[in-house]
C-alpha cells in the first residue's frame, strides 16, 4: 500500500525534483501515484484516506478544519511525540526483511 524512502536517500532525490525539495518543510512528504506531493497535515490526510476504513473517516474529519489549524496540530504532536511514544532508543533497531522491502533506498 505504501513505499517509504528516507529524505535524502537516492530514491527520494531521484523522485522529488530539486526545485520541489528546496521548498519542502522538515515534515512527512507524501507523493501520490499521479505525482502530487503533500506535506504536514495534508500528507496525513492522504495517508488516512489510503488506509481506508475508519481511518478514511478520520481523514474526512480533518478536512473540516482549515490547513493552518491542522498544521498547528501536526506541529504540536511532532513536538510532543516523545511524551506520547517515549524517547528513541540509543540504537536504531535492525529492520526485518519484510520491513526492508517496504523502503526504497
Amino acid at each position: 500500500m505504501f513505499r517509504f524512502s528516507p529524505i535524502g536517500s537516492e530514491t527520494f532525490l531521484h523522485e522529488i525534483p530539486m526545485a520541489v525539495r528546496a521548498s519542502l518543510p522538515e515534515s512527512v512528504v507524501v507523493k501520490t501515484r499521479n505525482g502530487a506531493i503533500f506535506t504536514r497535515s495534508d500528507g496525513i490526510v492522504v495517508i488516512l484516506d489510503r488506509l481506508g476504513g475508519i481511518w478514511r473517516f478520520f481523514g474526512w474529519g480533518l478536512r473540516l478544519f482549515p490547513r493552518s489549524f491542522r498544521d498547528g496540530g501536526y506541529r504540536a504532536v511532532a513536538r510532543a511525540r516523545y511524551l506520547f511514544f517515549g524517547p528513541p532508543a540509543d540504537v536504531c533497531p535492525l529492520m526485518t526483511q519484510e520491513e526492508r522491502r517496504r523502503f526504497d533506498w
